[in-house]
């Protein structure tokens, strides 16, 4: 440790605060680590590090958008825990680029809903679906906060929504590249 930090503490990775079960929100309220909008937060971080390990296995290209992905994320996780406008929350604007995504890789590329497939198939699209099935969960945490039934939470979870949809686009087109076939039931 440096000795020119004249408080260590503030350069600790952990504060002993939440030792007892309880944490704290972005307004400073403490509530318990099952709370509806920590188990959303969990969830979201879940998420976010799932879309980091997906990101890692694909091109730059992929990539950029999925790191754009996380960072609404992170806002959206901001916003449960009660940050009142925080930088990068997705909105409508980013609900329909996440649109034209699934779009272009659905209608350009010939993979639109066949009916329901077993997941899997390539790692790369069995992770995108890992990650669809926790935005699902994510999106249900979401929803039971109560917290995003005005805007800017509405437009937040209308995000979220098509993120999954998203996700699950992405899994069918890397299935495509990597020439796996899909398991239709």
């Amino acid at each position: 440790m440096s000795s020119t930090t004249s408080d260590s503490r503030s350069t600790r990775l952990y504060t002993r605060r939440g030792d007892n079960g309880i944490t704290g929100l972005a307004d400073g309220t403490r509530v318990s680590k099952c709370d509806a909008r920590i188990e959303a937060c969990g969830t979201l971080d879940e998420l976010c590090s799932h879309i980091g390990l997906l990101a890692s296995l694909l091109p730059d290209s992929q990539c950029k958008e999925l790191q754009e992905v996380q960072r609404r994320l992170f806002a959206l996780s901001a916003l449960t825990a009660g940050t009142s406008a925080p930088r990068y929350l997705p909105g409508a604007t980013e609900t329909a680029q996440l649109e034209t995504l699934i779009n272009t890789m659905t209608e350009e590329e010939g993979n639109g809903f066949g009916g329901f497939i077993l997941p899997g198939g390539c790692e790369e699209a069995a992770r995108a679906h890992v990650c669809r099935t926790i935005c699902r969960r994510a999106e249900r945490r979401m929803v039971a906060t109560g917290t995003f039934d005005d805007d800017p939470g509405a437009a937040a979870l209308a995000y979220i929504n098509r993120l999954s949809d998203y996700l699950y686009a992405l899994a069918l087109n890397l299935n495509k590249f990597h020439k796996e076939k899909e398991i239709i039931l």
